[in-house]
Order: structure tokens, then sequence, then C-alpha cells
């Protein structure tokens, strides 16, 4: 025989929010310093990948000029090959 469920209809009083919000806090209270940790940790990842970006950044532009004076170069050694062939 399945178990009779209780139908009685709960109500948030004011009592019962205020004490659940004091609980709520109290937890943050005891996680605050974790939570600094946390967000100190989040800030050095976001340094770490601005220097990253800027590092990948300067990278590509050598790279781009690099690319441009080997273009140069090729087009170089090509009309000197019709000259010289």
């Amino acid at each position: 025989m399945p178990k009779e469920k209780n139908n009685k209809e709960k109500y948030v009083t004011v009592g019962l929010f205020e004490k659940h919000m004091r609980a709520i806090n109290n937890m943050f209270v005891k996680h605050e310093s974790i939570f600094d940790l946390i967000l100190a940790e989040i800030r050095g990842i976001r340094e770490e990948h601005q220097d990253f970006k800027k590092t990948l950044l300067i990278q590509d532009r050598g790279l781009g000029l690099h690319e441009r004076k080997i273009d140069d170069l090729t087009g170089r050694v090509e009309k000197l090959e019709i000259k010289t062939g």
C-alpha cells in the first residue's frame, strides 16, 4: 500500500526566509577567502592570456614582414633567372 503524502501546503514566512538568508550569508562569509583566491587566480590567468596575445601579435607582424621580404627576393631571383636564361 503506497504511503499517503502530506498534502499540507507550505508557505514561506518572513522569519523562515530571513533564517535561510542568514544561513546563506554565513556560508559566503566562511568561504570569502576561497572566493578571493579564485578571483586572484582568474585575474592571473587573464593577465597571462593578455601577455600571450600580445606576444602572438608581435610574432604575427614579424612573420608578415619576413614573408614580404621572401616574396620580394623570390621576385628578384625570378627576374634574374629570366635575364640570364
